[in-house]
């Protein structure tokens, strides 16, 4: 019964995003958060993420920083599960996508209603899966933010973390 219930509900949100997508070009702000909520429940791919990064976005330009948050969660999570589901090929882009949302949500962390905790542990996603993918840089870059940030907060054990883990990166000029 609850299996049923389950997928009466998924159903509901699928018809709900596909009738007020429609509405997006009149109404873009007041549709486009419901519209992302409806997809991402019902697990639609790739419109759940789409929607949900494109309203966090807008979130964000209207200082809506949890809001964002929610969002960018959403989009994750739905990109998680394609990429544990995704051929190799497929999985490359799909983990640039998720890269770049990690980062995003790891930024979010000098709003000061957002939970420090939440924005440290993306920078962590973000950074361990830029160093999986061989991108240095990129996780050197990252690694910097996550440094000010934890100094910032007042976290200095985990700046010096951080700080120790850069090291043997500058030593070998990467």
């Amino acid at each position: 019964m609850k299996e049923h219930a389950a997928e009466d509900m998924v159903a509901i949100h699928k018809r709900c995003g596909r009738e007020l997508e429609g509405e997006l070009s009149l109404r873009r702000e007041e549709i486009l958060p419901r519209v992302a909520v409806h997809f991402g429940t019902a697990q639609i791919f790739p419109q759940g993420v789409d929607y949900s990064i494109s309203a966090g976005e807008l979130a964000l330009t209207q200082s809506a920083e949890p809001a964002a948050l929610a969002h960018f969660k959403r989009a994750a999570a739905l990109l998680e599960q394609q990429c544990e589901r995704a051929e190799p090929k497929q999985r490359e882009a799909l983990t640039d996508r998720l890269l770049s949302i990690y980062a995003r949500v790891a930024q979010l962390s000098s709003a000061a209603w957002i939970d420090a905790a939440t924005c440290f542990a993306w920078f962590e996603k973000a950074v361990e899966l830029s160093r999986a993918r061989g991108d240095h840089e990129n996780a050197f870059g990252l690694s910097l933010g996550q440094l000010i940030s934890y100094s910032i907060a007042g976290r200095y054990k985990e700046a010096h973390r951080i700080a120790d883990q850069m090291m043997p990166n500058l030593e070998e000029g990467s």
